[in-house]
């Protein structure tokens, strides 16, 4: 038997009585708003808007916005929406002052004025009364030779009814960030942008990021990567989700997501002996081959180099394209593993032009796969048979099971191999009872076993020495499962490595296997209960659960893992009187309320609340709004305050 004792009390409110009288008069009406066509020959505008700013591989060429407003922005009134900007400098301009704003507004058919709420590139707006608002900023640059640059006209569409947002997209203007110095590159940022479906949707976007530890991002969408703290982790291919978020007038939440990385700059490689491997340089969404040798722009005179650094730490000067966004090795060998390679971007003519440089990005080098060498497997579980068992997958296992692994290594390749091991990884608790090869027990110097204790793997390395020409070897590795506490699975990849006469490393990798494991019990989630308030006078009335534990909803989420379906039954005991914080009774009593039964049953006593049969899961309980537990105010004149008790809950295997 097991017993569930819910430690939180569950409460009930007991209020002083309040007089409340409503009226309420309404009316009902509905407003359109046209949106203008927003073809370029329509757009009214303060002044024609510049023209954007200019990347070319990660540098600012010419300066101006690159980001602009949105063409239409659609809130409802009386709540706010945002107008974002963001202005890029040119490396080649002579300006270092600070950037000045200044807002243009234009209401309805009203003459365009200065909107002094803001002196930034960012303008928050609140619209009273339905209509049409235009914005266009305005920026100065430089303190003697001013320039002056416009950004695109932002309609706003301020309606007094709702339009509901049914889906959104995420946009970013890049799919990757870095989070090391960029020099004079500004790669450490991005930019999201909302499109909801559909685009008159009235809710405002709000912004979050899945890992913050990796980025942030701000109400107006600017993703600012966080500085990478170990040069170990700059090039794993780490990445986080960019979500936006709109809540509609009616309560219902949508929402929409886009996958980002972020990192170094270069992924790390993985290749096998005899193959090429190419690092590519990430974030730079224009290639400079294209741009390099254009005579009518000569800002594009950029410099990309890229080293190698080797076992012996020797940085070499590679021999590249000139200027190639990528790398390719030559054909791999062993050696080569564990070969480092980077990238470093300057720019020509430019004296005080910081460079970008890239983090470190590892090359590994597998052994080459011999088609001549072949590793086959399986597996099975010894203790139980499961009819939906397979030589590669195995269900329902539980601890104490004994699982065996079988493995065949077949030579059908022209020469001997010598110093050959199997490798496979192991399920965290595994225990290697013991291991043969062809029937004949290994000694435990034979094998090891490594622990990761955070990836809740072990990883077993058999040593099989010689595999002659035509050999057959079988390997069978005994193992008793152990530390299953909850539903999982788990999949492994053996592969085996062996050397020829003329040292060449070959390596054959089976065919996966799969383990699915359960508990072996069955698992519960009590839900808090709730009930309806009680007012001093109540008496000889019942209250009712709150809806969050009324049907379709569960008042116990079961999850039956059990092998075997044995009837069990789930009783229900209330052992102390409900009281408050003083320990002064409340004048009610729990009564249990079944469809069957007329008068509902007190719980003092243990009662039945359900039961499995033979060869059944245990269902999760749920009840209707009058079955299940209730609450009978037994007398009035209540004292007001919070009361609450505890309940047993007990799982017990049917006689």
């Amino acid at each position: 038997m097991t017993i569930f004792e819910i430690l939180k009390k569950h409460k009930l409110f007991v209020l002083p009585i309040i007089i409340f009288c409503a009226i309420i008069l309404a009316g009902f009406q509905t407003e359109v708003i046209l949106a203008e066509s927003l073809d370029e020959q329509n757009i009214i505008h303060y002044e024609p808007a510049s023209p954007h700013a200019v990347k070319r591989f990660g540098v600012w060429t010419k300066s101006g916005l690159n980001i602009n407003p949105n063409a239409k922005y659609t809130p409802s009134v009386g709540h706010e929406v945002t107008i974002a900007t963001h202005f890029a400098r040119s490396v080649f301009s002579t300006g270092s002052f600070k950037v000045a704003y200044k807002w243009h507004k234009k209401v309805n058919d009203n003459p365009w004025e200065i909107d002094e709420s803001s002196n930034g590139p960012n303008i928050t707006v609140k619209p009273d009364e339905p209509g049409i608002i235009r914005y266009q900023l305005e920026l100065i640059d430089g303190a003697f030779f001013k320039e002056h640059y416009y950004s695109d006209v932002a309609t706003i569409y301020a309606s007094s009814t709702d339009v509901h947002a049914q889906s959104i997209k995420i946009q970013t203007n890049t799919d990757y960030i870095y989070n090391i110095p960029t020099g004079d590159f500004e790669n450490n940022i991005a930019f999201a942008k909302a499109e909801p479906n559909p685009e008159d949707s009235t809710g405002q976007v709000t912004w979050s990021i899945s890992e913050p530890t990796k980025a942030s991002i701000d109400k107006n969408g600017q993703i600012t990567s966080a500085p990478s703290h170990t040069n170990d982790n700059d090039n794993l291919i780490s990445s986080f989700f960019v979500t936006g978020t709109i809540k509609n007038s009616d309560g219902s939440i949508i929402t929409g997501t886009k996958e980002m990385n972020v990192g170094g700059g270069l992924f790390d490689q993985k290749v096998r002996a005899g193959d090429k491997a190419v690092f590519s340089i990430q974030g730079f969404e224009e290639n400079i081959d294209d741009k390099i040798n254009n005579k009518e722009d000569e800002t594009a005179d950029l410099n990309v180099s890229w080293h190698k650094i080797d076992a012996n730490n020797k940085d070499t000067l590679l021999e590249t394209k000139k200027n190639s966004l990528s790398f390719t090795t030559e054909n791999t060998s062993l050696k080569d593993n564990g070969d480092k390679y980077y990238a470093v971007i300057t720019m020509n003519k430019q004296n005080n032009f910081k460079p970008l440089i890239t983090g470190q990005a590892s090359l590994t080098v597998l052994p080459a796969l011999n088609p001549n060498v072949t590793l086959s497997d399986s597996l099975q579980n010894i203790s139980f048979k499961d009819e939906n068992d397979t030589a590669l997958e195995i269900n329902n296992v539980v601890n104490k099971d004994q699982i065996n692994y079988d493995f065949n290594l077949n030579n059908n390749g022209q020469k001997d191999l010598h110093d050959t091991v199997l490798l496979t990884y192991l399920p965290l608790g595994t225990e290697v009872t013991s291991v043969t090869l062809d029937g004949r027990t290994l000694a435990n110097t034979k094998f090891t076993t490594t622990v990761d204790t955070d990836d809740r793997t072990m990883f077993l390395t058999v040593q099989i020495d010689k595999l002659k020409i035509g050999d057959l070897k079988k390997l069978t590795v005994n193992t008793i499962t152990h530390d299953i506490t909850k539903k999982s699975s788990f999949s492994l990849t053996p592969y085996f490595i062996g050397t020829d006469s003329d040292n060449n490393v070959y390596q054959s990798i089976g065919p996966d296997l799969k383990i699915h494991y359960i508990a072996n019990e069955i698992i519960p989630k009590f839900k808090d209960i709730q009930f309806e308030s009680i007012y001093p006078f109540e008496e000889n009335v019942f209250k009712y659960r709150s809806q969050q534990t009324n049907y379709p909803n569960d008042i116990i989420s079961i999850d039956d893992q059990r092998r075997k379906k044995t009837p069990v039954k789930i009783f229900l005991h209330q052992p102390d009187s409900l009281t408050d914080n003083d320990n002064r009774p409340l004048g009610a009593t729990f009564k249990f309320a079944r469809d069957d039964k007329s008068n509902p049953e007190t719980i003092q006593d243990k009662i039945l609340i359900a039961q499995s049969i033979k060869g059944q899961s245990m269902n999760s309980v749920r009840w209707t709004h009058n079955q299940g537990l209730l609450l009978h105010i037994d007398h009035k004149n209540l004292l007001a305050g919070s009361y609450g008790t505890k309940l047993n809950w007990s799982i017990e295997d049917s006689v």
